[in-house]
């Protein structure tokens, strides 16, 4: 058994323009950057296939919005380290993409085996 972090973050498939006016889609190459430094730096991770019609549904305030689920499991000794990394990735994702809010989940899990 192995004690991990959990990391779930919720990303748009598109995003709005500063204007507020257009949509824009996310390039998937821009989750494969994302999706490829992450597992340079823990290993693995998981998400819902951003080439393929969304299968989340989001609503925030009203608006509904098409969004991407990923998931990465950390060791618990590399905690330190991964909480300063999603929390600069929240930041400038957010920027890159407009948005006031994108969510990062964090909590404690054990696997069945060794990671």
């Amino acid at each position: 058994m192995a004690q991990c972090i959990r990391y779930e973050i919720i990303l748009p498939i598109e995003y709005r323009e500063p204007s507020g006016k257009k949509h824009i889609s996310i390039p998937p190459a821009d989750y494969d950057l994302f999706f490829r430094r992450i597992v340079k730096d823990y290993g693995g991770c998981t998400a819902t296939n951003p080439y393929s019609p969304s299968p989340y549904v989001g609503m925030w305030k009203g608006q509904v919005e098409n969004v991407l689920t990923a998931f990465v499991l950390v060791p618990s000794r590399k905690q330190g380290q991964a909480m300063r990394d999603f929390t600069r990735w929240k930041n400038a994702l957010e920027r890159k993409y407009n948005q006031k809010l994108i969510l990062i989940f964090h909590y404690s899990v054990n696997t069945i085996g060794e990671l």
